[in-house]
């Protein structure tokens, strides 16, 4: 395939935080309208990331499945910082608004969808604070805006590998979803 193809049969790697330890949340809201913030602790996840299947999602919609740890795409490690993340995502019909999304962003925030197991809950300056020992990693999402400011993953470097320039295939893109709105 050439460098200026069209054609999208190619991978996107990305790499990242999906969590830093001890960084508090932005205000979440219970299910029962109870507000709080969260961290995590480091070792929260070890557990949970050798034994389930996590998988990666986009916005937090399970039938955008991108890649999972039992297929070998998704990869996690904790280490002093927080939870380290490597994706490799292929591209398919199923993938296609995410992948051209992401193939125009130099990164992406994270979150993440787990089942807490053991936390705590304590009083600071007037907040209420969710403190996670133990959680079950369900999956990971890129979205526009996660919870945790500083979890973010970055594009390695798809665009330019391909010899695109960024603001030029911005601008088709939005041509692309002008003429689809006028369309439909």
């Amino acid at each position: 395939m050439s460098a200026k193809s069209n054609c999208f049969s190619d991978t996107i790697y990305i790499e990242g935080y999906a969590l830093i330890w001890g960084e508090l949340s932005s205000e979440i809201t219970s299910s029962d309208g109870e507000k709080f913030r969260e961290r995590f602790s480091k070792g929260s996840l070890v557990e949970s990331i050798t034994k389930r299947n996590q998988e990666l999602w986009y916005n937090h919609k399970k039938f955008t499945f991108h890649a999972g740890v039992d297929e070998g795409s998704l990869q996690f490690e904790e280490d002093d910082v927080g939870l380290w993340m490597e994706a490799k995502l292929v591209y398919t019909d199923r993938t296609k608004e995410a992948f051209m999304e992401l193939a125009t962003w130099d990164s992406k925030a994270v979150s993440i969808g787990f089942l807490a197991k053991d936390c705590t809950y304590q009083r600071e300056k007037s907040e209420t604070i969710r403190n996670v020992k133990k959680a079950e990693l369900v999956e990971v999402s890129l979205v526009n805006k996660g919870a945790y400011p500083s979890a973010f993953v970055t594009v390695k470097g798809y665009m330019e590998e391909r010899g695109y320039n960024r603001r030029e295939w911005e601008q088709k893109r939005a041509k692309r979803r002008l003429l689809q709105l006028i369309d439909s």
